[in-house]
């Protein structure tokens, strides 16, 4: 839907961030948004990829943390994050901005936790 990460920034508006850290040479793949009205998007998702690296940045206008429990409790950047690893990847979420921000994908805890806090 978008080409570039200011296209998603328009659409989504106040709270949207990107990460300013990638793990080696991870590139940003692709955008797609959804939302309520083609003119507002209400959740845009990033794309990274690079060999066995690959993540999505998900932005989201709802801050719910319903589901997340189980998780275990980190700090981003000062906002409460929930953690969660697998045996080959990882889901991190955090609440800032007004937004519900996660870092989910083949990525390694500390590189994901390395994104979230880079992401301006």
């Amino acid at each position: 839907m978008y080409t570039t990460p200011d296209e998603a920034k328009a659409s989504f508006g106040q709270g949207f961030l990107i990460p300013s850290y990638t793990p080696g040479r991870v590139a940003l793949s692709g955008i797609q948004a959804s939302g309520h009205r083609q003119e507002s998007a209400t959740k845009v998702v990033l794309s990274y990829v690079y060999g066995e690296i690959s993540f999505m940045v998900i932005e989201e206008k709802d801050t719910s943390t319903m589901g997340l429990h189980h998780f275990k409790s980190v700090d981003v950047n000062g906002a409460p994050g929930y953690l969660k690893t697998g045996e080959s990847d990882t889901e991190l979420h955090w609440i800032t901005n007004g937004a519900h921000y996660v870092v989910t994908g083949q990525i390694k805890e500390l590189e994901a936790m390395k994104v979230a806090k880079s992401m301006k």
